[in-house]
């Protein structure tokens, strides 16, 4: 896909599900010398990581992911700390943080968020075509974030009730799902205010 680092194509047909994960070698550190290959072992593999996320997540729905949502857990995903087969977990924050601002710090620049929770996959591939989709994917691992472990009483338990309304299959709902679940009652710029005050105590600047 055009703009993108790698990608995860799928198709359903009735129960069946396949899918492909292409990625190109140069972005998992391997350089062909003209005789062999060689790897980077010091090149991180997140684009891998990331497209192996949507490959766990294609299962787990009857009714995809809003694209936001999708994309922002794969990327949380693969900002995570990854060294010989196994995850560390133990900063997640941090390692969110350091990859959205570029490891230096810094504040964030989100996607309003009206935008960034009803934005199309059409939309989001256009966008990362056109050079900006960059912004797209940070605020996504910011909001999912935030979903994740900062809503309400940082238990997810939110998030999990919007997905179990997703594994019905009936689009209709889920299209009410986000009102009902994420926002409860909260317009766009009340949760903007929300996402701000959370992850100022996580120690990011957000703005929007």
């Amino acid at each position: 896909m055009e703009g993108s680092g790698g990608m995860f194509s799928w198709r359903r047909r009735g129960d069946e599900m396949s899918g492909m994960i292409k990625v190109p070698l140069t972005n998992l550190g391997v350089e062909y010398t003209g005789t062999r290959f060689i790897v980077d072992q010091s090149k991180r593999s997140t684009t891998l990581t990331h497209e192996i996320t949507h490959q766990v997540m294609m299962r787990w729905l009857a009714t995809p992911m809003p694209t936001w949502l999708s994309e922002g857990i794969a990327e949380f995903v693969s900002s995570q700390s990854y060294d010989n087969g196994r995850f560390k977990l133990t900063s997640m924050n941090r390692a969110i943080a350091e990859e959205i601002t570029g490891g230096g710090g810094g504040d964030l620049r989100m996607v309003r968020a009206g935008k960034l929770m009803n934005i199309s996959s059409e939309d989001w591939a256009r966008e990362l075509a056109s050079g900006t989709g960059g912004e797209n994917y940070n605020s996504a691992s910011a909001l999912a974030y935030y979903f994740l472990r900062l809503d309400g009483e940082g238990d997810a338990s939110n998030l999990v009730e919007f997905l179990k309304s997703l594994t019905s299959g009936n689009e209709d709902a889920a299209r009410t799902a986000q009102d009902k679940f994420l926002l409860r009652g909260r317009s766009y710029e009340d949760l903007e205010k929300d996402i701000i005050t959370a992850w100022r105590s996580e120690g990011l600047k957000i703005e929007f």
